[in-house]
């Protein structure tokens, strides 16, 4: 899989797109994406995830490897790689890479997070200090 900083931003649906692929454990032609799409409630024609999929192998993201007359498609990136790398521009963007201004936005009023939601996040926190 490549590095995450090379890769350009997916739109919403290419991203629907590559977790069709992430979550395959086997390449995949363009009907079984759009069938798997189908299953979960994206209706889209085949030439459609093939724009999609064709800017995804643009922007790197995805490669195809053909076996007689067809095209399988798979990512070449990884998914928790893809969404670190979304997370700390979202971050970077909003918060100005501050993941304490993001936490501190749930704290404006008292419905945000819930008592669990604090104490798993106070556990995760315990596990560094250790």
């Amino acid at each position: 899989m490549r590095r995450v900083k090379e890769i350009k931003k997916v739109t919403e649906a290419e991203y629907k797109v590559l977790e069709v692929l992430w979550e395959s454990n086997e390449m995949m032609t363009v009907n079984q994406i759009m069938e798997e799409l189908r299953k979960r409630g994206t209706i889209w024609a085949n030439r459609t995830i093939l724009v999609f999929l064709n800017n995804l192998e643009k922007k790197e993201a995805v490669s195809k490897q053909k076996q007689k007359i067809t095209y399988y498609y798979y990512p070449i990136i990884a998914k928790k790689d893809f969404v670190k790398n979304e997370s700390k521009d979202f971050l970077k963007k909003y918060f100005s890479g501050s993941l304490k201004a993001f936490l501190s936005m749930f704290t404006s009023d008292n419905d945000s997070i819930t008592e669990e939601e604090w104490k798993e996040l106070r556990d995760w926190v315990d596990k560094f200090d250790k």
